[in-house]
This record gives structure tokens, C-alpha cells and sequence, in this order.
């Protein structure tokens, strides 16, 4: 659950400028009472989930390997690769909580009419990333809500498309 949440703010934190470490993050998890064990693997999990840079200038391609990174362990080095497997179930099921959040802010926004002028991304390109992950993680995990979320926004897509 740390994991979770700190991943977040170290994303916010480097969008922002700033430079959180491994290392400083540890050492703050320990200050607040976290043993050295936990400690390194909660801060190791947070920086790990925090989108990496990729070479791919396709939206999607760069969301798809991203969430392969995570989701399949691809892309990583031999040294990463055994560290994500002792961990992938922990970091499987954080990737998953955060991309059904988003699937559920996403579908929130929408029913209250809030502009996504704040995304850079257009709701179709965002419904094709969602589609994509939930498809991933339905294979693994049931969430009964995420076909109806998918529909509803597709519906929106449409009802958008028959505007213009």
C-alpha cells in the first residue's frame, strides 16, 4: 500500500523537477519507523512504478511498454529481472489498483462534465491505453465494473464523434 501511494507522489514529484532517489526515500521510510528490509523494497517498488522514459513517440506504444514493464517484466536487465520476480505479484496488483482508480476518475469526470483539458491526451487515445490495460489485467483479476466503465466511455467517444 505504500508502494502504492508513494509511486504516485515520486511521479507528481519528477513532473514537477524534482528528484526523489531510491536512497533518500529509504531513508525517510526508516526515519518514520519502516525497517531497513521494507524500507528498500517499498522505495525499490515506487521507483519502479513510476513510468520510465521510452524511445517510442506513439502515446500508445509508450503506455503499452510501460505497462509491460511492469505487468510482464519486459525490457528489464537480469539483475531487475530476478528482483521483479520475487515482487511481480505485489507490483502486478498495485498497477492494477491504479489503472481501475484511473478508469473510475476518468468515467467520474465525464458523468460531471469536467473538462479533461488537463490530460494532453485525447479521450479516445486514453479509452485505447484502458482498453489495453483492463483487457491485461481481466485476464488475471475480476473487476465486474471495468466493461461498463470501457462502454461508458466509448458511448461518450461516439456521442462526441456524431457532434462533429
Amino acid at each position: 500500500m505504500m508502494a502504492d501511494a508513494l509511486h504516485d507522489a515520486i511521479e507528481i514529484n519528477k513532473k514537477n523537477g524534482g528528484k526523489v532517489s531510491v536512497e533518500n526515500l529509504q531513508r525517510r521510510l526508516m526515519e518514520v519507523g519502516f525497517n531497513e528490509d521494507d524500507a528498500c523494497n517499498i522505495s525499490h517498488m515506487s521507483e519502479f512504478l513510476v513510468p520510465k522514459e521510452t524511445s517510442s513517440e506513439n502515446y500508445f506504444k509508450k503506455k503499452q511498454q510501460d505497462f509491460d514493464r511492469i505487468w510482464d517484466g519486459e525490457g528489464l536487465s537480469e539483475k531487475e529481472k530476478a528482483w521483479w520476480e520475487v515482487n511481480k505479484d505485489y507490483l502486478k496488483l498495485i498497477r492494477a489498483a491504479d489503472v481501475l482508480a484511473n478508469l473510475e476518475e476518468t468515467v467520474d469526470d465525464l458523468r460531471n462534465e469536467r473538462n479533461d483539458g488537463k490530460m494532453n491526451r485525447s479521450l479516445e487515445e486514453r479509452f485505447r491505453v484502458f482498453q489495453y490495460r483492463v483487457g491485461r489485467i481481466q485476464e488475471m483479476f475480476a473487476y465486474e465494473k471495468a466493461d461498463d466503465l470501457l462502454n461508458y466511455i466509448a458511448q461518450k467517444i461516439s456521442l462526441a464523434t456524431l457532434a462533429v
